[in-house]
């Protein structure tokens, strides 16, 4: 209980990246993918880096309720170590909204495809990663309306 017990699950993550369930093509997440590529910490620093640039543009772009909440299904997805496919129903509300883009259909295209045997990963073991990627870059494509805004402390003082 308390702190310590996110140091005993982040060891038991090292330990359990090495098995060959995170590495099926079952996980979606830029780990998983990594463990199939045998660069696992390629994978921890991209899943670092993604979520640094999410939490940075959440912070200076000020996005609405909606986009800020179909970029933390897809960051999620992508930058967790576990990213199991199934969690692509989350996506839902994603593909509800909005007009279908060109690439909104490439991505539902890739994520109707079935979860590969091992002997497949080379050609399609990558098609969960690629729909997620593309439907973050639909996203940020889609949004207009955020932007980086400048973010600053007013100096207005309230009069009675």
């Amino acid at each position: 209980y308390g702190p310590s017990i996110y140091v005993s699950l982040f060891v038991a993550e090292g330990a359990f990246a090495t098995s060959s369930d995170l590495g099926m093509p079952i996980n979606a997440s830029l780990v998983g993918l990594a463990v199939r590529l045998n660069a696992l910490a390629i994978g921890y620093v991209a899943s670092a880096i993604l979520v640094l640039i999410l939490c940075f543009w959440s912070w200076r772009g000020r996005p609405s309720w909606r986009s800020a909440s179909s970029f933390a299904v897809l960051g999620v997805s992508l930058a967790s170590p576990l990213g199991w496919v199934t969690y692509t129903m989350l996506l839902l509300p994603i593909f509800a909204t909005g007009s279908w883009s060109g690439r909104k259909k490439i991505v539902a295209l890739l994520l109707m495809v079935p979860s590969m045997p091992v002997w497949f990963i080379p050609i399609l073991g990558v098609s969960y990663e690629i729909a997620l990627l593309l439907a973050l870059i639909d996203l940020i494509r889609s949004e207009p309306n955020i932007t980086m805004r400048n973010v600053s402390l007013s100096t207005n003082t309230v009069t009675r």
